[in-house]
């Protein structure tokens, strides 16, 4: 099980790479967004995404499953309306619904074609979807290190990921995909990074294992100008049902 809600408190602190996230997926809001339209975004969180949302509409629902987040994210973004809720159980859509946005997010998707197809059933014709999240090869070093059995989602590549979308009834209007090198100031920094956005689970790495860890990836993946790097592949949806 994940550690968001544990980690509401100290999110903001290590979530560099997710408020890059959210400056990348921005870059498409004008094109999606439009005065009068009713917005849900899933996973919220403590409002990165939110607050860029807020400029542009009034009717924002933000939903995030961790009860923590959504007190610090209705802090962060008060003109949005703020519920607790589960993204993949479909909470707050409804044929009034005009568009549905996530950032960083729908990597932990559990079953990308039936989520999506269920979304699309509660939603009217014409509603659109604007998406950010991180797909395969992201991270490869560490997952690589670690064993793809400690990873703590099924990473997807970018084909799968169009592909799910149109089995599931989506006409994507534009997709695309960047990778970008983050630049840590070594591997425990990476790795607290991760606990601090709580994308790790309980218990994951202990010892001499971990210590293992930390000197193999300092060793290997080492930056030309200093401390290490981790490679992320972000990935921009932008589909229409």
């Amino acid at each position: 099980m994940m550690r968001f809600d544990e980690r509401a408190h100290v999110y903001a602190q290590h979530a560099h790479v997710q408020r890059q996230m959210a400056q990348w997926l921005g870059e498409w809001l004008d094109a999606v967004m439009f005065v009068g339209d009713r917005v849900v975004e899933y996973g919220a969180g403590e409002g990165l995404f939110t607050q860029m949302l807020t400029g542009r509409l009034a009717d924002i629902t933000a939903v995030d499953l961790a009860p923590r987040m959504v007190q610090q994210g209705a802090q962060n973004a008060p003109d949005a309306q703020w519920r607790q809720g589960d993204a993949w159980a479909g909470v707050a859509l409804e044929p009034t619904v005009d568009i549905v946005v996530s950032s960083s997010v729908m990597q932990w998707c559990p079953d990308p074609v039936e989520i999506l197809r269920d979304w699309r059933s509660r939603l009217p014709s014409g509603a659109r979807m604007l998406h950010g999240f991180y797909i395969d090869p992201t991270l490869m070093e560490l997952r690589g290190l670690q064993g793809e059995e400690s990873a703590p989602l099924n990473w997807l590549t970018a084909e799968q990921w169009r592909n799910a979308f149109i089995e599931a009834g989506w006409e994507i209007e534009r997709m695309d995909h960047e990778t970008k090198r983050i630049v840590y100031l070594n591997s425990l920094e990476l790795l607290r990074s991760l606990h601090g956005v709580g994308a790790v689970r309980r218990g994951q790495m202990r010892g001499t294992r971990l210590r293992r860890l930390i000197r193999d990836y300092d060793q290997r993946f080492a930056n030309e100008g200093g401390g290490v790097y981790a490679n992320w592949t972000f990935c921009r949806v932008q589909a229409k049902s």
